[in-house]
This record gives structure tokens, sequence and C-alpha cells, in this order.
């Protein structure tokens, strides 16, 4: 459990442009995110709600009954890293020349 004290876990999901997740990020998700940190933990050992919207949530990985380690998990949109929004270009009026 000590392992796992300061592990902080980012998942990229897929959103929709009002913020909702297309599915949601269940315990089994936070699973497969530990695993790939090196932390083989069965989800059944995980305790949390499913998330549903991008934010930051607590899961809670229960080893045994006196012993409880939370881990932050953040759900950000997949490819917020860089968001790119087009601007219209406003195009500059030409000068006209008063003659």
């Amino acid at each position: 459990g000590e392992a796992l004290e300061g592990i902080v876990l980012t998942i990229a999901a897929k959103v929709s442009a009002t913020g909702q997740l297309y599915g949601s990020v269940n315990a089994a998700t936070v699973a497969d995110e530990l695993a790939k940190k090196g932390f083989e933990i069965d989800r059944k050992q995980i305790v949390m709600k499913d998330i549903k919207t991008v934010g930051n949530f607590v899961a809670t990985v229960i080893f045994h009954k006196e012993v409880k380690v939370e881990v932050p998990v953040t759900v950000c949109a997949e490819g917020a890293e860089a968001p790119v929004e087009e601007a219209p270009v406003a195009e500059a009026p030409a000068a006209e020349s008063a003659e």
C-alpha cells in the first residue's frame, strides 16, 4: 500500500462538446492504468463511483480491512494537452485613400 502513496493517475477519455464522457471511467480502467505503472491490482479491490465527466476524483484501493490507499484520478479530454481552436481570421480592411 505504501508504494501507491503519491501516485496520481491521469486518464484521457473521449469527451463530447458538453464535457460528458463517451462511456465512463470505472474501476477496471483505473486498474489498467495502475498496471501500466507496474502495480498489479485487481479491479475488485478498487472502490469508486463511475466517472462520467472530466475533473478530479479519488479511487480507493483496499488491500485489507485496515489498509486503504486513496489514489487521485484526473480525467481529461483526449487531445486536450494541445487544444487547437481555429478562430476566424478577420481581414484588415484595406485602407482607402481619401483623394
